[in-house]
């Protein structure tokens, strides 16, 4: 059974959700210490920040394997092996390539809906009538919150 992180707006008392996403999903593993279960927190500019800072670290973590990868394949070349066992282990390094490729293309996704959350906050902030510290809300499997949901 699939679990969902959902993010929601708070207008006074109403929770309108802006977004939802499968627990394999890249921005469920970055919340995951974060969002509650069946309940939500508030997201602050902070909070974002510092999931952001995890993100980028993890993309630093990538972009190193990738380079690793191609000094692999580059020292495959120069073992004694058969072209079949080259080409046999170069095989694995391409698959192993296009997995970080794809986790890539998901962190970049994630940037996105991040820095789309933070301009939230961001204009928030500039409007008497909300707190961007209560506006923004995570949680884990919470489906409809309401007040009595906040942690």
């Amino acid at each position: 059974m699939s679990t969902y992180t959902q993010f929601f707006i708070r207008h006074e008392n109403t929770f309108l959700p802006i977004g939802s996403f499968v627990g394999g999903n890249y921005i469920c593993q970055l919340f995951n210490n974060f969002a509650p279960w069946e309940k939500i927190r508030p997201i602050t500019i902070s909070d974002l920040e510092r999931i952001r800072n995890e993100m980028v670290f993890d993309i630093d973590k990538a972009e190193e394997k990738l380079k690793e990868i191609d000094k692999r394949r580059a020292l495959i070349a120069t073992f004694n092996n058969s072209i079949e066992e080259k080409l046999e282990a170069i095989s694995g390094c391409d698959e192993y390539e296009a997995e970080i490729k794809d986790d890539l293309k998901m962190a970049e996704y994630t940037k996105g809906y991040l820095n789309t959350l933070s301009d939230i906050l961001d204009d928030v902030q500039f409007n008497e009538r909300y707190d961007s510290d209560t506006y923004l809300y995570v949680g884990v499997e919470v489906g409809n919150p309401t007040v009595d949901d906040i942690v």
